[in-house]
């Protein structure tokens, strides 16, 4: 996915932006740990070994981060100089296509502009659509279609310059959700006249969780409402593991628990 800061017209109000969904091949120990280091999915050369690894999704080839704040309650207290995307990533000389990129994935959208996203899956991994949910809005879908088994950012943009992508401007469906054809594009436009941080993801929950997301920032802070008095608050915890394995508790007491919430579970589907 890239975002291309000239292609930006606040005097016609309209801010276009074009995604890329792609993989990236990594090692599984690694992934597991936290820490991975990961090499472009389609550099098999690259690889040293190719058995024993692992593909993750990304936008823009950039896995989100979340910050360890709460976006909108504590949008006071947020640094966001921490905020990445394809462009700021590309003024500090980080090439996301050669190395791992994880960050914070912020993308500042004007209030009140009208949005066009051209999302593009590339389709090298798998020959499976990607299904993406914005929050806050809803937005108009004003073309798709799959052009092959593989196709490249590229591509899609020179077909876009040469007037070859169609778009349906009138009676468009109204969406928050809309799958990306393996190989293909979607482009959805919406009005963004709801300001604050609003999640744009995958909705296959394991890829939104490992990355596969960004955020828009729609307006100011200053144009977003201010939390509710006494709101809580809160921030990344990292419990101490010692400390509860040593704590005494009783791990059949817990099991019991947790199967007498299962049965409770079950009575309520079956209501």
């Amino acid at each position: 996915m890239t975002f291309e800061k000239g292609r930006v017209n606040l005097l016609i109000t309209k801010f276009v932006v074009s995604f890329q969904l792609s993989y990236r091949r990594i090692g599984r120990r690694l992934f597991r740990r936290g820490m991975p280091v990961r090499v472009d999915f389609n550099s098999s050369t690259s690889m040293i070994n190719n058995t024993n690894r692992l593909y993750t999704p990304q936008l823009n080839h950039i896995s989100m981060r979340m910050p360890k704040i709460p976006l909108m309650p504590g949008k006071d207290l947020l640094d966001e100089s921490q905020f990445c995307n394809a462009s700021s990533l590309r003024e500090q000389g980080i090439n996301c296509r050669e190395q791992f990129c994880q960050c914070p994935h912020v993308l500042q959208v004007p209030l009140n502009s009208t949005v066009e996203m051209v999302l593009i899956d590339e389709g090298f991994t798998f020959d499976a659509n990607h299904p993406f949910h914005l929050h806050g809005h809803a937005f108009r879908v004003v073309g798709m279609e799959r052009l092959g088994g593989k196709v490249t950012a590229e591509e899609v943009k020179r077909l876009d310059e040469e007037g070859k992508l169609p778009r349906r401007l009138r009676g468009a469906p109204i969406k928050d959700t809309v799958t990306i054809p393996d190989g293909g594009y979607t482009i959805i436009r919406f009005i963004a006249n709801n300001p604050g941080y609003w999640l744009f993801h995958c909705h296959i929950e394991f890829h939104a969780e490992i990355g596969m997301a960004l955020v828009l920032k729609v307006g100011d802070r200053s144009e977003m409402l201010s939390a509710p008095a006494n709101f809580p608050t809160c921030s990344d915890f990292t419990p101490d593991y010692g400390r509860l394995q040593n704590s005494g508790v009783d791990r059949a007491s817990a099991l019991q628990v947790l199967i007498m919430m299962a049965a409770v579970m079950i009575t309520w589907l079956r209501l």
